[in-house]
């Protein structure tokens, strides 16, 4: 069904709309630039002209009156583009201002490849590093220890835990699936058959055949194999490291459609969590209405807490190499089974979990 979905949708792209060459000239203006900037610039140097066929004094002050227009117009415009576009396109969210920040200030750098004489040449150079990687941290680990470890703690929370059971997520209607999709990021990646701004514009023709997809995929525990393929870009860690494997940080490109499943289980999984009590409060990342800034008010209201006790204050900080890549799935689906939903969470339910 999945492949028949990016097929068709693809065909009928390819006729309605097929792909094209052509060669425009790029001009690099600014954002804020308008029709009245341009109408303004023109009429400066047209009065520029006249004023070197006159050299008359009459010209010459219609000729600095309208550069200080100009100039006038041209500083407010600028100002109400950055003001408008940090108060409505960022709205409070601290990521997206420091991310237009930073693009303002130092623009957007090409990215950096290592050597290689094609993208298969890139690929092998870094595929290998990669896994080497996450083999070599999962062979430091000791898996008797932690297989007892993971023993101790579910034999704990068995006794602890007395929530309601998750025996299957749930079928999600068209509206839904409407709200999912309008809540997503413009978005695509070189896996989707047709960009998502086309997506968002004709739901009604879209919508309900995602819907019985997403659906499908839910009742039968199981991911469409197509939707796990993703474009893999390497991204350096910080600018300015060098051309290095270890500075580099892969980022995968999943289809528009497949994010949007994840976003769907993950919502009842966490809603499910939050009912519960199963999430821990001290969790920061990866929760809705928690970020950094709260992690960092937790820290400094704990030290001023000790502080104001005259206690000494201790702080660890522990930073993991590639810690959701090296996480052992079948420890993790073995802790979701025994212990965050112990022996009433249906297997039904961590099949659907592992297809993901």
């Amino acid at each position: 069904m999945c492949e028949y979905y990016d097929e068709q949708t693809a065909l009928v792209l390819d006729q309605c709309a097929p792909l094209k060459t052509k060669e425009i000239r790029v001009r690099s203006e600014s954002p804020w630039f308008t029709s009245n900037q341009r109408a303004l610039k023109a009429e400066k140097r047209k009065l520029e002209k006249k004023w070197k066929l006159s050299q008359s004094n009459e010209d010459f002050e219609a000729l600095r009156n309208t550069k200080v227009n100009y100039r006038v117009q041209c500083k407010r415009a600028k100002a109400s583009f950055y003001s408008d576009k940090v108060s409505s396109a960022c709205k409070g969210d601290q990521k997206k201002l420091f991310r237009f920040v930073r693009n303002l200030v130092s623009g957007t750098a090409p990215p950096k490849f290592p050597i290689g004489d094609s993208d298969e040449d890139v690929a092998n150079a870094l595929n290998p590093f990669f896994n080497e990687k996450v083999d070599t941290i999962r062979s430091n680990i000791d898996i008797t220890r932690r297989a007892a470890d993971v023993a101790q703690f579910c034999s704990h929370v068995n006794a602890t835990y007395s929530g309601n059971p998750l025996t299957r997520f749930n079928d999600v209607s068209n509206e839904d699936i409407l709200k999912f999709i309008n809540a997503c990021p413009n978005k695509t990646g070189p896996c989707d058959p047709f960009p998502t701004s086309l997506l968002k514009a004709c739901p009604e023709a879209f919508v309900p055949l995602i819907s019985r997809i997403i659906n499908t995929s839910i009742s039968t525990g199981s991911f469409p194999n197509t939707w796990k393929h993703a474009t893999v870009t390497p991204i350096l860690k910080k600018e300015g490291l060098e051309v290095n494997p270890a500075n580099y940080r892969p980022i995968s490109n999943l289809p528009f459609v497949s994010k949007l499943l994840e976003r769907i289980a993950l919502e009842q999984f966490n809603m499910h969590c939050t009912n519960n009590d199963l999430h821990c409060p001290e969790n920061s990342a990866y929760k809705v209405y928690h970020s950094t800034e709260t992690l960092l008010l937790k820290v400094c209201s704990d030290i001023f807490a000790g502080m104001d006790s005259q206690k000494v204050t201790l702080l660890c900080l522990l930073d993991l190499s590639s810690a959701f890549d090296s996480i052992d799935h079948n420890i993790f689906f073995s802790l979701l089974l025994n212990c965050c939903f112990p022996m009433e969470f249906h297997k039904v339910a961590v099949l659907d979990l592992s297809a993901f």
